[in-house]
């Protein structure tokens, strides 16, 4: 059954709270929708409480490739709604009930960079078993935080209200067919529905302007070859390791923890191969390499001499 589109805009029906047509396709799947939701507000509901009992040693499914013991949730201490238990999922609490901060920053850079995170809000992340429920169980352990200041603080005001349904997002609202139950009990605000998706798209953006996989291959290929590096760190792995062009890292030098050899940091390369000129994080003045006045996204040092003689990298990598 497809779902009925009023208007042929990209954007759809997005941020609207739609009223069809009583028994019509679209309030079916309206109403099928507020049902789906529901049951994920009360397994928040359940998690945010602590109402639940951790299942240790469930048997691996060796048809699906699980070699190893998983574990799992069930929900009968939560008596407002029946709960299917959650089994055979891989969470990794340590001996104090904690978390790792890695593993945690992991899975909360995940529910920030996904579009249908973002569009689903918690409720849509709530599916997402192994990530949100790690978070649950480091929020539940003496860390007493889920590993995100935002969802600690929305956890807290929902507990304050008495787990109030109109305080959490509506699954359905920022898709683009937009919400199509005009009795959803949940919240529809546009203006933060709206923020999460800005924040993706920009992010998506930035990473246009980082240097692509190829660029960074040539590169550790070149520095690898010119013979830079010492013996023991000749091998491909450790030069990996040594070069640090990844756009999320700050500062103007990195250091290999194994090699102890200090790296400088790239911004850019001149996309012509033969050249790649690197465009180094600490370079003051005027910058060495300029954007592609066609695409914004390449970076070249010379108009008449790279770009002229790179004809099909600039097809292959100019283009988004």
């Amino acid at each position: 059954m497809s779902i009925p589109q009023a208007n042929s805009s990209n954007s759809g029906n997005r941020y609207q709270r739609r009223n069809p047509k009583l028994y019509s396709d679209a309030w079916n799947i309206g109403k099928e929708r507020t049902t789906i939701a529901l049951e994920r507000y009360h397994y928040l509901c359940a998690a945010i409480q602590g109402k639940y009992r951790f299942l240790y040693d469930i048997p691996p499914k060796y048809s699906r490739g699980q070699f190893f013991s998983r574990q799992g949730f069930d929900f009968s201490p939560y008596t407002k709604h029946e709960l299917k238990p959650i089994r055979g999922v891989k969470f990794h609490p340590r001996e104090d009930g904690t978390i790792h901060p890695v593993d945690l920053g992991i899975y909360h850079e995940y529910f920030a960079n996904s579009w249908r995170n973002s569009e689903g809000g918690i409720l849509y992340s709530v599916n997402d078993h192994r990530e949100f429920f790690n978070c649950i169980l480091n929020y539940h352990s003496p860390a007493k935080t889920s590993g995100d200041e935002e969802w600690d603080q929305f956890f807290k005001r929902l507990k304050e209200s008495g787990f109030q349904m109109g305080l959490v997002p509506c699954m359905y609202f920022a898709q683009a067919p937009g919400c199509l139950d005009s009795d959803c009990p949940f919240l529809h605000d546009e203006e933060m529905s709206r923020g999460h998706r800005s924040r993706i798209l920009a992010a998506r953006r930035k990473t246009l302007l980082e240097p692509t996989p190829k660029q960074r291959f040539h590169h550790i290929q070149r520095t690898y070859n010119q013979g830079t590096y010492s013996s023991r760190d000749s091998s491909a792995l450790a030069l990996m390791k040594s070069l640090s062009l990844n756009g999320f890292n700050h500062g103007d030098d990195t250091e290999d923890e194994e090699t102890k050899i200090k790296v400088p940091r790239v911004r850019h390369f001149c996309a012509n191969t033969e050249c790649m000129k690197p465009w180094l994080r600490k370079h003051k003045g005027d910058p060495p390499l300029r954007k592609c006045a066609k695409c914004l996204w390449t970076f070249y040092c010379s108009v008449h001499d790279c770009i002229p003689a790179s004809p099909i990298l600039y097809v292959e990598d100019s283009t988004p």
